[in-house]
């Protein structure tokens, strides 16, 4: 049924079935279908996945789904988990060891937000940041635990110490399941919590279905690929004869035990190649209590063992079952170890090579270019969490022999005495762990742990003074009471103090500290220089070590036949004493001035470790740990470990801020165009100093000045003129291209959140425009970026041209052609207050005519109105102000005048007068600037009022109110209008022909207004028996008067409209000029000069 259903999904996809699953499905037909295991298929490639998954999402029994070593990608994974997301059956995922990356961290995420079943994912072997492994198994292990509660556990399986405490494997007189808490960092536990709860989760997700059952590793099987790095490795590849077997059921339950403190008992023969690893195991046997660190439980019953191991600076949990591979003979392989009672050493190798891929990663050719030693090292690091410490035997000095003798021989007494330190002798690529100290005849003898066999034995141990054969044998068993009637350990061996140096290279030594600190950090491909960290103490630093890592190269390698893990990239540490928190250091090679406390040159290793002296007082100390130009990214850790608790904190190297920019103009700080400049804000978040560079990248004249000033200001917008109140520095000008000055800056919470400005200024530019980089250089961090728009002023430029052919040269407002000088509408969408302010300057050349500017509000309540060329000014002046030179002014805007527009007029004092201005405009709130939009219709008509003809005065008060003179007014549409009427003398047309020259146009208006004693008067009326008033408007005095109306469509043949000027009392012969404004097209005449009928 599921082999028909997955061929049908095939042929949708138009792929080919996998042969392995098709294979699987049909050995169930026609039962449930509750596991999916393809791991270590290698490669099924993108378009054979995609079946595989819907498979799994149309079949909702399928409860474990194990991908590993599939060569997965985020793409695919990304396919699995939105296809499963309501999956009401999956329970495990088993994605280790393939393509994943960090990327794909957000794809879990929404997973588990969705999928409320899934309780166990395994992701070792793929490349995902430390955090997310733990937060992702927090999860997972709350979900657990609440699913598999004690009621609803099968067998009462609810926990992992259920499954250790069924077994009946035993340790010694210890059962299983109960042992002492090993040696542990404190800080480690706390501030590192990364134990892998991973496999705990997982036997737990399984436990129903192994009820009565032995636990079997599937994300490490027992196959071919769990011995080879190859994964297409065949069982033709293994040796003949040989099969995976259990060491539960090969040893028997009564004599079976899983314990490190019986090691020395057992011989550890081995193959060459692995031979190193159960070296360091039978070296550690000489203190049980460091293996035991290593060891978690072993379940006899279960046929499952848990270990951990010091990975990446935290404890990680590993879970295996208890199959090995051996012949026969009970000879495992690829090891060569026999299979005995105490199976602990064939468990704890099974571990350690399950952590790192496979058994061949055991080989000691694994790690390209790394040394026996080396290998000894990470080895006692993955086990015990130690630091590792290299003591060579062999002094260059002889004057100091005796001294070296005596140092190295406290150093093995230590070892031997205290529980946090142990010791072991190097000879090549042997290993010989430290058990013992005596003294006896003068003699100070060390006890080794050796092989158990002669045969294994190096042969210069058949030569020393202490051997069982000597004539020494008694005298020493007798001295040293190791044993009764020559019943001392036929297993150790014995060596005086000089043997030790003669016979053997180094000393190493392991030492366990009570406190750990652990920072993280990533160093990019390419990248140059490492970082700086001040640690910090309460108490004087004593015994105190500090250790950079990388993560293992095994942990991430690809696999491949007879692969090779290696190290990219190299990794140095340095520390050294400091008067002051690193504000001073801002560079590496300022390190080279200082004196060294420790140092580890360049390597590629995984550790690197400066153990330092103690200090008399809690000094800061500052790690470097420089690297080469990196071929590669890459994670690293950087840990302090002491007796007194301590912590790393980053003290950045000096880095350089910069934003480059463009001068437009050429302005000191003593000229008015400085505010001009661009401006930038600057921060430091700790109180440092800082070193301000500028340097010119164009072109700059010979004798052009560069330089900056930088102000203190409370506010965020830039300045617009120098103020010397504010200065905290101002550079001379320099000579181009650089100009630089070094500072104090207090910290962006000193000055209450509000940064410090910087102006850079040039005095002379070659063309309209220079560029120009400002740096910032400094060892804290440091923003440094233009000014923000949203903070700054609101900035409008414009450029206003004035002539005679743009009609815009009409003057202030004192003249009544100020209407044609240019007009702008200010509006603001929102309502708010604020400073606004206004430049106006001369564009070119220098300065000729007066100018001036006005803000006045729009004086209308018609909405249609306001948005057009404004005919009337608002008694209510905001700011009026004239200058020959520059004109400065501003007004503060108040919610009052925010609600409607504002007419803004700006133009040259003097009517006719041309020139080109440059308006600046720099508001708080937010600003529109409208050119008003013009009047559709503009129709012009002159006239005059002669005393006894057609000077009539007021239509209220004088009856000749009717020899006014009549203008015809003809509105086709309805029309909305405004009549504006303007005195003049009797002679200005003559005087304006004569100024104009050759140029013979009149005037739109006067350009002066005479003095009048009466009133202008204007009158809309319609023709009717009593010329019915329409609108009427009387002038406040002056020389003019203005009226607005709204008239309706008068047809052909209808009574027109009459535009009546006039005076309140005839006075003298005088001209005046009817203007027109209308939004539709109108007709305006002079009537006959005849009586009308008035009444």
């Amino acid at each position: 049924m599921f082999k028909e259903k997955y061929e049908k999904i095939c042929d949708r996809w138009e792929c080919k079935p996998n042969k392995r699953l098709v294979r699987q499905l049909a050995d169930i037909d026609g039962a449930a279908l509750r596991t999916i295991d393809l791991s270590h298929e290698h490669y099924i490639g993108e378009v054979g996945f995609y079946p595989i998954v819907d498979l799994i999402k149309s079949t909702d029994t399928i409860a474990t789904v194990n991908l590993s070593d599939v060569s997965m990608k985020n793409s695919e994974l990304a396919y699995l988990l939105e296809s499963t997301e309501q999956h009401p059956g999956l329970l495990t995922l088993h994605l280790t060891h393939n393509l994943l990356s960090e990327e794909a961290v957000p794809l879990f995420n929404a997973f588990l937000e969705k999928n409320k079943t899934v309780e166990a994912i395994t992701l070792d072997g793929n490349n995902f940041p430390v955090h997310f492994i733990n937060e992702l198994r927090t999860i997972l292990q709350s979900r657990s635990s609440k699913n598999h509660s004690l009621e609803d556990t099968p067998s009462g399986i609810s926990d992992i110490s259920d499954i250790r405490d069924e077994g009946e494997g035993r340790r010694a007189s210890t059962a299983a399941g109960q042992r002492e808490a090993p040696l542990e960092d404190a800080d480690t536990s706390t501030e590192r919590n990364t134990l892998n709860e991973d496999y705990t989760m997982r036997v737990r997700a399984l436990g129903s279905a192994l009820v009565g059952l032995k636990f079997s590793d599937f994300s490490f099987p027992a196959a071919p690929s769990s011995l080879l790095y190859d994964m297409d490795a065949s069982s033709a590849a293994l040796p003949p004869g040989s099969s995976w077997v259990r060491v539960s059921e090969v040893i028997d339950g009564e004599t079976l035990v899983c314990d490190p403190t019986e090691l020395l008992t057992i011989p550890l023969e081995a193959h060459p190649p692995y031979r190193w690893f159960a070296q360091v195991i039978r070296s550690l046997a000489a203190k049980p209590a460091w293996l035991d660190l290593s060891f978690v439980n072993y379940n006899y019953v279960k046929g499952c063992a848990s270990f951990r191991f010091f990975k990446n600076q935290a404890w990680e949990d590993v879970l295996i079952d208890d199959y090995v591979f051996a012949d026969s003979s009970r000879l495992t392989w690829p090891g060569g170890h026999h299979i005995t009672e105490n199976v602990y050493f064939l468990l704890l190798e099974k571990a350690y090579a399950k952590v790192h891929t496979c058994y061949e990663a055991l080989h000691s050719d694994a790690i390209s270019e790394a040394t026996p030693l080396e290998r000894f090292r990470d080895c006692f690091v993955d086990l015990t969490a130690s630091v590792p410490e290299t003591i060579y035997l062999k002094k260059e000095e002889a004057s100091d022999e005796e001294q070296h003798k005596n140092f190295i021989w406290n150093t093995l007494t230590k070892a031997c005495k205290e529980e946090t330190v142990f010791a072991c002798l190097v000879k090549g690529s042997e290993l010989f762990g430290v058990k013992a100290v005596h003294e006896v005849n003068k003699d100070r003898i060390v006890e080794l742990v050796g092989p158990s066999s002669e045969e294994q034995r190096p042969v210069f141990f058949q030569s020393v003074k202490y051997h069982p054969n000597s004539p020494s044998w008694a005298t020493f068993v007798k001295e040293s009471g190791d044993g009764e009637g020559g019943d001392a350990r036929k297993d150790a061996v014995y060596l005086t103090l000089g043997e030790v140096f003669r016979y053997f290279e180094l000393l190493l030594q392991c030492t366990r500290y009570s406190h750990c600190f652990t920072v993280e950090g990533r160093l990019e491909k390419g990248e140059r220089g490492g970082a700086v960290l001040l640690v910090e103490s309460e108490a004087p630093l004593t015994n105190c070590v500090i250790s950079v890592h990388q993560p293992d190269a095994q942990l991430t390698m690809m696999r491949g036949n007879h692969a090779k893990a290696r190290y990219a990239n190299e990794l140095g540490l340095r520390v050294v004493t400091v008067d002051t928190d690193g504000e001073l250091l801002t560079e590496n090679k300022e390190f080279d001035l200082l004196d060294s406390l420790a140092v580890a040159p360049l390597m590629a290793s995984r550790d690197r470790f400066a153990i330092l002296p103690s200090l008399s007082g809690a000094k800061p100390v500052v790690a470097v740990f420089p690297t080469a130009a990196l071929t590669s990214s890459s994670t690293y850790y950087v840990s302090v470990r002491g007796e007194v608790e301590t912590v790393l904190r980053p003290v950045p190297q000096s880095e350089a801020y910069s934003v480059e920019g463009t001068w437009t103009v050429a302005s000191a700080p003593d000229t008015a165009d400085w505010g001009e400049n661009t401006q930038y804000t600057l921060s430091v978040s700790e109180t440092s100093s800082v070193t301000v560079r500028l340097t010119a990248l164009g072109e700059v004249p010979a004798d052009c000045r560069i330089g900056f000033s930088i102000h203190r200001t409370r506010r965020l917008r830039s300045f617009l003129s120098y103020d010397p109140s504010t200065v905290l520095l101002s550079t001379e000008p320099c000579p181009a291209p650089t100009c630089e000055a070094e500072l104090v800056l207090e910290s962006v919470s000193s000055q209450l959140g509000s940064p410090f400005f910087i102006v850079p200024f040039c005095t002379k530019l070659t063309g309209e425009s220079s560029p120009f980089l400002l740096e910032v250089v400094g060892n804290r961090r440091v923003s440094l970026a233009p000014v923000d728009p949203h903070y700054d002023w609101n900035r409008k430029q414009l450029e206003v041209d004035i002539s005679d052919a743009l009609h815009n040269n009409g003057g202030s407002s004192a003249y009544p052609t100020w209407r044609f000088s240019p007009q702008f509408l200010l509006k603001f969408p929102v309502e708010q207050d604020g400073e606004v302010y206004i430049r106006v300057q001369h564009k070119d050349g220098p300065p000729a005519d007066p100018m001036f500017v006005s803000v006045t509000p729009v004086d209308t309540d018609d909405p249609t109105r306001k948005s057009r060329h404004q005919l009337s000014l608002s008694p209510d002046t905001v700011v009026f102000a004239e200058g020959v030179e520059r004109i400065d002014t501003h007004f503060h805007l108040t919610p009052s005048l925010a609600k409607g527009p504002l007419l803004l007029l700006v133009g040259l004092s003097e009517p006719y007068r041309e020139g080109s201005l440059l308006l600046s405009l720099y508001a708080e709130p937010q600003v529109t600037v409208h050119t008003p939009r013009e009047w559709e219709a503009v129709s012009v008509a002159e006239g005059q009022w002669r005393l006894g003809v057609t000077a009539g005065g007021s239509r209220s008060s004088h009856p000749g109110w009717i020899n006014n003179p009549f203008f015809r007014l003809v509105t086709p549409h309805p029309t909305e209008l405004v009549c504006l009427v303007v005195y003049s003398p009797d002679n200005y047309i003559a005087r304006r022909l004569k100024r104009c020259g050759v140029k013979k146009v009149k005037p739109v208006l006067p350009v002066q207004q005479p003095y009048l004693d009466t009133t202008l008067e204007v009158e809309v009326v319609q023709l009717d028996e009593r010329l019915s008033t329409v609108q009427s408007a009387r002038g406040s005095g002056g020389s003019e008067v203005l009226l607005s109306v709204s008239l309706d469509a008068v047809a052909e043949g209808e009574r027109p409209y009459f535009i009546v000027p006039s005076t309140t009392a005839p006075q003298r012969n005088g001209f005046f000029r009817l203007f027109v404004y209308s939004n539709r097209p109108v007709v305006l005449e002079e009537e006959e000069n005849k009586r009308w009928p008035f009444l």
